[in-house]
């Protein structure tokens, strides 16, 4: 692990930037749509979503019990994450888009007959892009949520790409806050503790399951389910606590 990566995830954990937020490539798939230009608040351009989508059918039921809406880091770890519900007997359907950011999420979500009982939101790795859209987009995904009586859950996200690394943590720092202010503490999956956690127990965080400084190893891209485990395990956290 970087040497400065210790700090920074500390950093990270509590910090609500108040420069310019970060614009970080969060998907390693093939991008759909690119684009030209953008305002860079210091990790470059959002490449836009990609054509990778998982949408499982049981969005379709009235009495799901679970949703998570997520991008390319729910995309890769999907069956870890179907494997720890089905081993509690909770009902799940996941709807990931590589590449998505808030807005793109809710535009979709917005269009479910049936709301699950509780929507666990593991999406804003994307908008470091462009932080200031997030707490819009939190404030949308509330009252979206509540029109159909879901109960809303968030995951804060981490984003520490090794050529924008004090932008992107700044950036991910900023979208942390802003879930934070909105989202109760019971309710927030703390991904970033997690692995801030991890290195004080002398592990090296985002060698062992990093793969690229935002997606968790997977098994189908990276040979192991380390990573994917290591989430999942956080997520389940705040999943047992409120089931």
């Amino acid at each position: 692990m970087n040497k400065l990566l210790a700090p920074i995830l500390a950093i990270a954990a509590v910090v609500l930037a108040v420069a310019s937020p970060a614009s970080a490539q969060s998907s390693g798939d093939r991008v759909a749509s690119a684009v030209t230009a953008c305002t860079d608040y210091g990790s470059g351009c959002w490449g836009g979503p990609t054509t990778s989508v998982i949408q499982d059918s049981g969005w379709a039921s009235p009495s799901l019990e679970w949703g998570i809406v997520g991008d390319s880091i729910t995309y890769r770890c999907a069956a870890p994450i179907r494997s720890a519900f089905a081993s509690r007997g909770l009902s799940v359907a996941i709807r990931a888009h590589a590449g998505q950011n808030i807005e793109g999420s809710l535009d979709w979500y917005q269009t479910l007959t049936y709301k699950p009982s509780k929507t666990f939101f593991y999406i804003g790795t994307n908008d470091v892009f462009n932080p200031y859209a997030v707490p819009a987009g939190i404030t949308r995904a509330k009252s979206l949520a509540a029109a159909g009586g879901s109960d809303v859950f968030w995951g804060d996200t981490y984003v520490g790409r090794s050529a924008w690394l004090l932008s992107d943590i700044r950036n991910s720092g900023q979208v942390n806050g802003y879930i934070r202010a909105q989202i109760p503490d019971s309710h927030v999956a703390d991904f970033v503790s997690a692995l801030t956690a991890a290195h004080g127990r002398g592990v090296d965080a985002e060698a062992t399951y990093l793969a690229d400084g935002v997606h968790y190893k997977s098994l189908a891209v990276n040979g192991t389910d380390i990573g994917c485990n290591f989430m999942v395990a956080t997520m389940m956290a705040t999943v047992d606590a409120n089931s």
